[in-house]
């Protein structure tokens, strides 16, 4: 009777379909989380670029408004800048086709660490509406040749 137990195998079927179905359940389940995982990073690095590029509105508003001054009169502009209470700040909504996407926030401020040389610095700080990713540009100006400049970011 016993040997007549191990030598049937009218159930083994059954066993064989549902370690197959566990094995494709598992895979499903894998690949489902990579694709989300894989969605959310999409959508990370969107947010990046474009809260760089609302970060980078405020370095622009800023330096631009540093030379539109024709020839030498930027340096009035600078002298201002020196005479006045610094760090300035000023802070917009960035608008594309009527929506509101983000904000930035942009300081200027003179740097003289470096002997011999005197900085202004640019720091805009974008971020977008619904989005925790936040990105800091920064850019410094020679006070002397507003053509030397340097730039720097940060992302958080």
């Amino acid at each position: 009777m016993k040997k007549k137990f191990i030598e049937n195998n009218s159930g083994s079927a059954m066993i064989w379909a549902v370690l197959l179905m566990m094995l494709l359940s598992i895979l499903a389940l894998g690949s489902a989380f990579l694709i989300q995982f894989n969605n959310t990073q999409s959508i990370r690095s969107v947010n990046l670029v474009r809260s760089r590029y609302v970060a980078e509105a405020g370095i622009e508003l800023a330096y631009g408004t540093l030379t539109s001054q024709s020839g030498s009169s930027y340096k009035m502009v600078i002298q201002t800048l020196n005479s006045s209470s610094l760090p300035r700040s000023h802070s917009e909504q960035v608008t594309v086709n009527g929506n509101v996407i983000g904000q930035f926030n942009a300081t200027m401020e003179m740097d003289t660490s470096e002997p011999g040389l005197t900085w202004i610095v640019i720091t805009s700080e974008g971020k977008l509406n619904n989005s925790n990713v936040t990105v800091k540009r920064i850019m410094k100006v020679n006070k002397d040749n507003i053509k030397d400049i340097r730039r720097d970011e940060e992302i958080n």
